[in-house]
């Protein structure tokens, strides 16, 4: 480990993934429906359903269902355990290969992937900070890990991080403590040794301060008037603009 670290207050640092170190390009809401609709057909030519509009219906609500049941319990199920519950309605008492629920799984995120992009600022941020010998990793909330990685792969930021936790593969999601104290144990870390950097107060930020981390706010794509009041009860040690201040508030931080 570079020396320099020993000289601040962190050794670890912890990225958010969405709308922290990639932004999504266009209507969120409008790619993810087109995605969903995308599974629908899948099935459809692959004859594993026979009603795509019936079926496209009821994977929303489920998928709805689902991602408000995971902001209550912070159970991370993932996107392939929602498609097969709702296939049990369409295709009751058959064995679907997995290599097909794949396949449909692959065509909902082949369209977000599309529009995720990295910020222009995270590699520079990250090199400044592997040059000042942080120990770097990511806790991703995400229904899908391969989704994940194929993101990582296609910022080319894969060799930075020592760690990847993603809640698909975790099956707990932010704020919950278990995902943040997974991190920690990776690097034998105690928790007053680490910051995370998120964009959501609600998962990133409070979940980091209730296991004693300290958290940096990234507010850039964020409705900070809105949204800061909304959760009005939690402050962030600090709070940043963009990536490109992070090095250089981590280096001040006392």
């Amino acid at each position: 480990m570079n020396s320099s670290v020993k000289q601040h207050r962190f050794k670890y640092v912890l990225f958010d993934l969405g709308n922290t170190l990639f932004y999504f390009q266009g209507s969120y809401r409008s790619i993810l429906l087109e995605g969903y609709r995308a599974v629908a057909r899948t099935l459809f030519l692959m004859d594993i359903i026979k009603d795509e509009e019936a079926f496209l219906n009821r994977f929303l609500e489920e998928m709805d269902r689902y991602s408000r049941e995971r902001e209550q319990t912070c159970v991370e199920q993932t996107s392939l355990v929602v498609l097969k519950h709702t296939l049990d309605e369409f295709a009751p008492g058959g064995e679907i290969p997995e290599k097909k629920l794949r396949k449909a799984i692959d065509a909902l995120y082949e369209l977000s992937e599309r529009h995720w992009e990295i910020e222009e600022d995270a590699v520079p941020c990250l090199d400044a900070l592997r040059q000042e010998g942080y120990r770097l990793g990511i806790i991703s909330n995400a229904a899908d890990s391969q989704d994940v990685n194929q993101l990582l792969d296609k910022g080319n930021i894969v060799s930075y991080f020592d760690q990847v936790v993603i809640s698909a593969e975790f099956g707990l999601r932010k704020p919950h403590p278990k995902i943040f104290h997974k991190a920690l144990a990776f690097w034998h870390a105690q928790p007053e040794e680490a910051v995370m950097i998120g964009d959501t107060l609600n998962a990133d930020i409070i979940g980091a301060q209730n296991v004693n981390m300290s958290a940096v706010w990234i507010t850039r794509r964020t409705d900070p008037p809105g949204y800061r009041g909304h959760f009005a009860s939690i402050e962030p040690n600090a709070d940043i603009t963009t990536l490109a201040e992070l090095p250089g508030l981590l280096h001040r931080w006392q």
